[in-house]
């Protein structure tokens, strides 16, 4: 079995800028048919904080989650959303 701490994870650093990048690489349709293929809990804090530019803190009191619990789903969806668009443009 693997724990906690046999796993790697990467974190952006504070200047990284995902829309910035990605849509330099991707088109919108392209960005909007990946987020749309998220399950819900990640796509729904990628939309919130990247579409609609809130903070980790709005976030948080909208869903009724922790701040680390929304800082964790927008780390996730984002290296979800990274994933998917690499395999698109393998295509």
């Amino acid at each position: 079995t693997m724990g906690f701490d046999d796993k790697e994870y990467e974190i952006p650093s504070e200047d990284y800028d995902p829309a910035k990048e990605t849509t330099s690489n991707y088109g919108e349709k392209q960005i909007q048919q990946a987020i749309d293929t998220l399950p819900d809990q990640f796509k729904t804090v990628i939309i919130l904080r990247e579409v609609q530019q809130l903070s980790y803190e709005e976030i948080s009191q909208i869903l009724g989650i922790s701040i680390g619990t929304v800082k964790s789903r927008i780390n996730r969806g984002r290296l979800r959303l990274q994933k998917m668009l690499k395999e698109l443009k393998e295509q």
